[in-house]
């Protein structure tokens, strides 16, 4: 499993939109943004810009995310994607 943090900062990342800018300089992060990649690799992630909670497959470019690998059981991944299944 896989978390995978935009970086919203417009010094980082040119094509930031203001609202990332502005999540950033309210939380005083590089990132705006975080998604939850599961290991058959669709995405989970909500936002406004995409009405909500939705489950979408993603290529992260690596000039605008950071990838961090997260070690989970199978059950845990499951709990946590039947979780996100019920965000939607």
């Amino acid at each position: 499993m896989k978390i995978n943090f935009y970086i919203g900062r417009k010094k980082l990342n040119p094509k930031s939109k203001f609202f990332d800018w502005v999540i950033c300089w309210w939380t005083h992060s590089n990132f705006s943004h975080v998604e939850v990649e599961f290991p058959d690799g669709i995405s989970f992630s909500s936002s406004p810009r995409d009405n909500g909670s939705r489950f979408k497959y993603i290529k992260y470019d690596p000039q605008h995310w950071i990838t961090v690998e997260v070690s989970r059981t199978e059950e845990e991944i499951a709990a946590i994607k039947e979780f996100c299944n019920n965000q939607v």
